[in-house]
């Protein structure tokens, strides 16, 4: 009988009485190739940009029998390409390397089952099912349990830079390397093991979601970021705004503050059509009590005392509910030069305690108006003179009762900047 390749290693079969005299030849070069079985090849399989087919010679040395099978090409591929393994009938394990140029991956094929893709750079085992012309390449490795027993590492890098273990009591993955840690996917989930409630969920071009208690909480968007529920900030914890923390909003355990730091306004507004601006708080009682409106269909603008109405602004001026108070100087120990501050006070009360010189103030604004009282003390005959911002009838000056105790009474306008001018003084009020 003659002899035949059939072997997963094609080797030299030989038949009852074949080979007559050269029978130690032929074993010899079956148990090299037994050792090339075991060992590493390479070869160039790609000599131009197709696939292509790696046939395992029958009985002569050849690269494509070697358990660790390097597949390299003198071609730079330019799309996933298949190399298929032949014959068909081979079954065995394999390590295959894709070591070829382009960057691409290549497809382990045998027959017409089911083939492994190994990408660029990357080994595989794979096993071939060798069952001829629905001959299948299956990942070896694909569905491999690698138990270790507590503390003992798996151990990536050079200086085992990336560990993975279990200490007994809790699971480690730590990365003390030079470079980031990084984890890929199109969708990222990180899930509890015993529930299966997201904690986590990542979509490529898409969302980044928080989730507490399987609800989502925080999403990224397009724009920011949407938050479902209530954003929680610690006493003194700030949402802060602007490239120089321009705009600042936070507790500080007492009180509550919106700081605007910036050099210029700060505005708040009620941008929608015909919708009102209000600021309230509590009335002592429970409820909410307004302090100031603006009515965003009339422009209107109101103030409140205790929740009632007491001023709103009109299209001619202002409306007052109850009665107007102006602030008032009521200084009682006036003699010598004296100015009045226009800017605080409105009306004013001057007890003159000797001759008085009213000096050019700087605070009047155009269109105020007000009174002057002054009282004379015990000794009386005390005098008034004025500045030359004050204007009387014919620059008549001002002539006061000069009683002990006298009250008299004059009336001013500001009507230009430097130009106060003062009426009839109302004499001797008692």
């Amino acid at each position: 009988m003659a002899s035949t390749y059939v072997n997963d290693l094609r080797l030299n079969e030989l038949g009852t009485g074949d080979a007559a005299g050269t029978w130690g030849t032929i074993t010899n070069t079956n148990l090299e190739l037994i050792g090339e079985g075991l060992s590493y090849g390479t070869e160039d399989c790609f000599t131009s940009d197709a696939d292509d087919t790696a046939t395992i010679a029958d009985g002569a040395t050849d690269p494509a029998r070697a358990m660790y099978f390097k597949v390299t090409s003198s071609a730079t591929l330019t799309a996933t390409r298949t190399l298929t393994i032949a014959p068909n009938t081979v079954s065995r394990l394999q390590y295959i390397e894709n070591a070829t140029t382009g960057d691409q991956s290549i497809n382990i094929s045998q027959g017409s089952g089911s083939n492994v893709t190994i990408p660029s750079g990357q080994t595989k085992a794979v096993y071939m099912d060798g069952a001829g012309a629905t001959a299948a390449v299956v990942d070896a490795f694909s569905l491999l349990n690698l138990n270790l027993a507590d503390n003992v590492k798996l151990n990536f890098g050079t200086g085992d830079d990336l560990q993975i273990y279990h200490t007994g009591t809790e699971s480690i993955i730590s990365d003390g390397g030079t470079g980031n840690l990084k984890i890929y996917g199109e969708n990222l989930e990180l899930q509890a093991t015993s529930t299966g409630e997201t904690y986590f969920n990542a979509i490529a071009n898409g969302a980044v979601t928080l989730y507490y208690d399987n609800s989502p909480k925080l999403a990224t968007n397009s724009t920011g970021i949407d938050v479902t529920g209530n954003a929680t900030f610690a006493d003194d914890g700030k949402a802060i705004f602007g490239a120089d923390s321009d705009l600042q909003i936070y507790h500080n355990g007492i009180d509550s503050y919106i700081d605007n730091n910036s050099p210029n306004h700060l505005y708040i507004r009620n941008a929608k059509d015909d919708h009102d601006v209000f600021i309230q708080s509590d009335d002592g009682s429970g409820g909410l009590a307004t302090y100031f409106l603006a009515d965003g269909s009339t422009g209107e603008a109101q103030l409140f005392h205790y929740g009632s109405q007491k001023l709103n602004t009109t299209s001619t001026g202002i409306s007052v509910t109850g009665t107007a108070l102006a602030t008032t100087d009521t200084d009682t120990t006036n003699t010598g030069n004296v100015t009045l501050d226009f800017g605080a006070n409105q009306n004013f009360v001057l007890t003159l305690t000797g001759n008085v010189t009213l000096d050019n103030p700087t605070t009047e604004q155009v269109g105020q108006s007000g009174f002057i009282t002054f009282i004379q003390d015990a000794t009386g005959g005390r005098t008034v003179s004025l500045g030359t911002d004050y204007e009387t009838a014919g620059g008549a000056g001002l002539t006061l009762s000069s009683t002990a105790s006298a009250t008299d009474v004059v009336p001013y306008i500001v009507v230009a900047s430097g130009r106060i001018l003062l009426g009839t003084p109302q004499l001797a009020f008692s």
